[in-house]
């Protein structure tokens, strides 16, 4: 994707909107859209419309640098994720290794790994003595 209209286009079909649907959830018309995925021609109202309405970073929508969406979404992704998990036990652990610095991060994941690898072993065994 080498052109701002290139990725509103892919971004357009990735969310499966007509141009007309796209228009609307920015404010413009279907005509608007089809003009500016044919003549890369973007103004800034539209720019800014598009970028608050689907949490685009603004840097990638403009050069194709960096992630496509911008940190507000992903972190509605993860309100959405914490939100759907039942046991109160799991949803505390996800929050808190959330807050942890990187060397806490590292230790955790050292022993998710060695749980995992306690986990596998086990089930090997278990498989061998059947």
């Amino acid at each position: 994707m080498d052109s701002i209209a290139s990725r509103i286009k892919f971004l357009r079909q990735e969310l499966k909107l007509s141009q007309k649907e796209f228009g609307q959830r920015v404010g413009v018309s279907q005509t608007k859209i089809y003009e500016i995925e044919k003549n890369n021609t973007l103004s800034n109202l539209v720019k800014r419309a598009i970028c608050s309405e689907f949490e685009l970073n603004e840097k990638w929508l403009l050069t194709g640098e960096g992630e496509m969406y911008s940190d507000k979404h992903y972190n509605k992704e993860i309100e959405l994720f914490i939100a759907s998990i039942k046991d109160e036990r799991t949803k505390k652990l996800i929050l808190r290794i959330a807050t942890l610095n990187e060397k806490g991060l590292e230790m955790v994941s050292n022993v998710v790994d060695l749980l995992a690898n306690d986990e596998i072993l086990n089930e090997i065994k278990k498989i061998k003595k059947e």
